[in-house]
């Protein structure tokens, strides 16, 4: 990544060539930084200009070195810039404003924000694993799809911008009303109905986003799409002309025809429409309650409602930036806990554990196709399961990579009740602010052979975890501490009193849920007790069960049921290390908080750590 401030020589070498050829650019030498160049400007453009062509001509060999060059150009939005060198950026910040949260959009405008916007793209990276940023590539490459084919008068119109965001529409369609029925029925009758009163249109369904998102977008003559409604194709002159009201109404009829085979949201408009026309152009003697005028301004009103509810319900919905970054690969069911613990050099220790139902790793029937296609020998293969764990810091800078791999058999894939040994992976050394990213590829292995390089096999499952903004326990002697609450499966309940606890008394239990009478504890530790004269430490430990229990004939309502009780303990040295056993027999289905206070008898500190559990039906 580029830092701030950065002189011309570090910034431009890796590009100087191909920019001095590009834009006649020479590089500079001594202490003169790039914002401080005569020729930044040609630079600045001949960098538009690159990320524009590799991203537009998909160029995927070219899009990890260009990226640099599109961090370099943010890199330079906390420097004083003329006009012109402004006018070229633009483009690059309207393209963010369709994806950065609230609060860095506000800021795009008001420098500093460079380094929070190189942070913000840190945490974006899709697949962590890897040294390349996928998502600013994938956002890229929209922007360049976006301002080839979705502008207006070298802007971009509503088009480009929600392409930007959201990407490829699931489904897209134009309503088009040159149907020969209705050609027959309507314009044919209406010669003086122009086709230039139906506007150019676009519908864009997002179901991958959210079921209930989608977008027309209407273009008028002399502007550009722009975001409108449904209302908006039905030509003027047919409104209000008692006249043309049966050719309202098929009009009607064939815009929501076309738009209910989208989207359900229209279904609704077109039956009622469809019906009342069905029994118009049928020879039964009773006629519709309604005369055609009176029907179609109901109607007309009924579509004005329509679209303000969706209008709101849009809104509403605020559905964030999405990325199809994971779309190529099938996802892992994946569960995943984590708890942070104290080390003795004062840095903190990061325990994740995961598991996950065995049936997950089996490849589905489309894969199975596509390998099978590909001639890769199932049968014969293994899986190679690649746990990876990036440690950031508080800007997301990479500070560690982690690698852990373990083998599969696909026997133990197709195992459909059983779950996979939960694995543990320690992280170390954090301070401060931190984050870790969690992802974990399932490859085909050839059977028995030794690992190649991953490029080489196929990947076919993927999971992905983010941890952000996780703060290191306090280190200070003088401030009480407490780890995070391990949750543990008991498989020795008797080895539980002794200390220290052998091993194979309990394994990591990492699922979100459980089933009443599962046999689970806590484990946790204490730092920075203050011992008495006598050397010992005395701690009471408070615990609370707060169970959310439905009730009602239809349990939609819920009370709170909560139980609670108290111990001391008494131990030497500073830190107590403790397990706590869970009584859950009578536990029933709803979610769970176990809420544990740790209070130092001598100093008087305290501290408090909780974990929720969602307790549900035996199958």
């Amino acid at each position: 990544m580029f830092a701030l401030g950065v002189g011309l020589l570090g910034l431009m070498g890796m590009f100087a060539s191909a920019a001095a050829q590009a834009q006649g650019a020479t590089s500079q030498t001594g202490s003169e930084t790039l914002s401080e160049a005569p020729n930044r400007l040609e630079w600045i453009r001949y960098a538009d200009q690159r990320i524009r062509e590799v991203f537009g001509k998909t160029e995927r060999a070219r899009y990890e070195e260009t990226s640099r060059l599109y961090l370099a150009l943010l890199a330079l939005l906390d420097d004083t810039l003329s006009a012109a060198e402004r006018a070229v950026l633009e483009p690059h910040l309207e393209g963010l404003r369709q994806i950065l949260p609230p609060e860095l959009t506000r800021r795009l405008d008001r420098p500093p924000v460079a380094a929070d916007l190189l942070a913000w793209w840190r945490s974006q990276d899709a697949r962590p694993a890897t040294a390349r940023n996928e998502r600013i590539e994938e956002h890229l490459e929209r922007w360049a799809y976006a301002h080839r084919h979705y502008t207006y008068e070298d802007r971009l119109d509503d088009r480009g911008r929600i392409y930007i965001r959201y990407g490829p529409p699931a489904r897209q369609t134009r309503v088009r009303l040159d149907d020969p029925r209705y050609r027959r029925l309507v314009l044919d009758r209406e010669p003086t109905l122009s086709p230039l009163e139906f506007p150019e249109n676009e519908f864009w369904v997002y179901s991958q986003v959210d079921r209930n998102l989608h977008y027309l977008f209407i273009r008028r003559p002399g502007e550009g799409f722009r975001i409108g409604s449904s209302e908006e194709l039905i030509p003027r002159p047919l409104r209000n002309s008692p006249r043309r009201a049966e050719a309202l109404l098929r009009t009607l009829e064939e815009i929501y025809r076309q738009l209910a085979l989208y989207h359900i949201d229209y279904g609704a408009l077109y039956d009622e429409v469809a019906n009342y026309v069905a029994t118009l152009e049928s020879q039964v003697p009773q006629r519709p309650e309604l005369p055609p005028t009176a029907f179609g301004q109901r109607m007309l009103l009924q579509v004005q409602n329509e679209e303000a509810y969706l209008l709101e319900r849009r809104e509403q919905l605020q559905a964030p930036p999405y990325t199809n970054v994971l779309d190529p690969y099938e996802t892992l069911q994946i569960e995943l806990r984590w708890a942070r613990f104290l080390d003795p050099d004062g840095t903190t220790r990061t325990e994740l554990y995961w598991s996950g139902p065995a049936r997950s790793f089996e490849p589905s029937r489309a894969m199975r196709r596509r390998l099978e296609r590909a001639r890769m020998p199932l049968e014969q293969a293994e899986y190679l399961l690649v746990g990876s764990i990036v440690q950031t810091d508080s800007a997301y800078q990479p500070r560690v990579r982690h690698y852990f791999r373990h083998r599969l058999a696909p026997q133990a894939a197709r195992q459909r009740e059983a779950v996979l040994e939960p694995r543990t992976y320690t992280i170390r050394g954090d301070t401060g602010l931190y984050h870790l990213a969690f992802e974990l590829d399932q490859y085909l292995l050839p059977s028995r052979s030794r690992v190649p390089n991953l490029d080489s096999i196929p990947l076919l499952k993927t999971y992905v975890q983010r941890l952000d903004s996780l703060r290191a326990l306090n280190p200070n002697p003088a401030r009480l501490e407490m780890s995070d609450l391990m949750l543990l499966e008991v498989l020795q309940e008797a080895a539980l009193s002794a200390r220290p606890v052998p091993a194979g008394a309990t394994r990591p239990y990492p699922y979100s849920s459980c089933l009443p009478g599962a046999p689970l504890a806590l484990y946790y530790e204490v730092y920075h007790l203050k011992p008495n004269a006598a050397g010992q430490a005395r701690v009471r430990t408070t615990y609370e069960v707060l169970r959310r229990v439905p009730t009602g004939p239809l349990g939609t309502e819920f009370r709170l049921e909560r139980t609670s009780g108290a111990t001391t303990h008494i131990t030497s040295g500073s830190t107590l290390r403790e397990y706590l056993l869970l009584e859950t027999r009578n536990w029933t289905p709803g979610e769970v908080t176990i809420r544990l206070q740790i209070t130092d008898l001598e100093s008087g500190q305290r501290t408090e750590r909780e974990l929720k559990l969602l307790v549900i039906e035996p199958t």
